[in-house]
């Protein structure tokens, strides 16, 4: 029976040397949940501590990247162990640049991180793109409120468009070449900007201006002295001005002389002038009259005895030399040098029995 006693105290202690090792195994490996990214998988692991589980992993982590729990964490069994890691993006914000640390993975979890939240928000990249562990560069345009004022229109409009320019194409704004934007195209636009466009045409303009015609005399021996003959009439021509003319919005506001053309022909008027001496007329002037004046004496010494002679110097006109004033002031009527002789002589009666001898101051001592 001792023996046999011997025999079984040493099995059974084997035994309970085997299940006690196989409780501690079970105790220390455990069963969690790994996610690195977002991408969740199962692992077994001895690891005490979710620094042990990373190492075991092959996970190196710095300060650039986010573990939950802390690392220093104890280990537990069916524990969810997030690990995200850092990335470098550059981004530019309105125009504005600068380097940032995520552990976002995607490119809308990282403006969610900027705080650029919002459907309105422009993003260069798609919003589901992953960012890749080597970083990725974005360009973010924030909305702007921007009154645009065109065609006699005002409209206030959002927009995330990066210049001026692509902003009114959006808009449908069409430009000219000569058209003028109160700010450069090339503007980032800003919040509460206001852009105005002034539509601004060329167009020609055509003003016919009339040219007055010229006059020429032409000597002509047929004709006596003092007499003339329109040979031809004269026409008006006329030029043609053409004008560029600036329209900014519908008013005109310059005009320029680009040219001037020819228009219809001028015609001068065309006058022959007498040169043919007039004949010496015999004056039918009685040497004295009833009242003793000698008015033959005084017609030789002003014409030279011709009724129809004409001094320009004045002018005066026949025997005496009356001027037209005084000739009028007689009653007389038309040139006296076209009036007779009697008629001529009478006015200067008429003339004589007002004023004397005065109105000829240096012949009046012949009479």
């Amino acid at each position: 029976m001792r023996l046999r006693l011997k025999t079984v105290i040493p099995s059974c202690l084997a035994l309970a040397a085997l299940l006690g090792g196989a409780l501690v195994y079970a105790e220390a490996d455990k069963t969690v949940l790994l996610s690195v990214d977002g991408e969740t998988r199962e692992v077994h692991t001895f690891a005490g501590s979710v620094s042990g589980l990373l190492e075991e992993e092959g996970i190196d982590v710095d300060s650039k990247d986010t573990v939950a729990p802390d690392p220093s964490a104890e280990l537990t069994e069916g524990q969810k162990v997030a690990v995200r890691n850092g990335r470098l993006v550059s981004v530019t914000v309105d125009g504005q640049s600068r380097e940032v640390w995520t552990t976002a993975t995607t490119v809308d979890e990282a403006l969610e991180g900027l705080g650029l939240r919002g459907d309105r928000v422009y993003a260069s990249a798609s919003r589901s793109k992953r960012i890749p562990l080597d970083g990725l560069t974005l360009e973010v345009r924030t909305p702007k409120n921007v009154t645009i004022v065109a065609d006699g229109v005002s409209q206030t409009v959002v927009s995330t468009m990066g210049t001026v320019g692509a902003l009114l194409g959006q808009y449908d704004v069409a430009l000219s070449a000569t058209d003028e934007v109160s700010v450069p195209l090339a503007t980032r636009p800003t919040d509460n900007l206001v852009v105005t466009v002034v539509r601004v045409t060329t167009r020609e303009e055509l003003v016919e201006r009339t040219v007055g015609f010229g006059k020429e005399q032409r000597p002509d021996a047929t004709l006596t002295v003092g007499t003339s003959k329109v040979l031809q009439a004269g026409v008006n021509g006329s030029v043609i001005d053409v004008y560029a003319v600036q329209v900014r919005d519908g008013v005109e506001s310059a005009r320029t002389l680009v040219e001037t053309r020819p228009g219809a022909a001028v015609v001068n008027q065309v006058t022959a002038v007498g040169t043919k001496p007039r004949p010496a007329a015999t004056v039918a002037v009685a040497s004295t009259s009833s009242s003793g004046l000698n008015w033959a004496a005084l017609a030789r010494c002003e014409s030279g005895g011709n009724p129809r002679a004409i001094n320009p110097a004045g002018p005066y006109y026949g025997l005496y030399q009356f001027s037209l004033s005084t000739w009028r002031s007689v009653g007389g009527s038309g040139l006296p040098s076209d009036a007779s002789v009697e008629e001529q002589t009478y006015r200067a009666q008429l003339l004589y029995n007002r004023s004397g001898r005065s109105p000829w101051p240096h012949c009046g001592r012949y009479l």
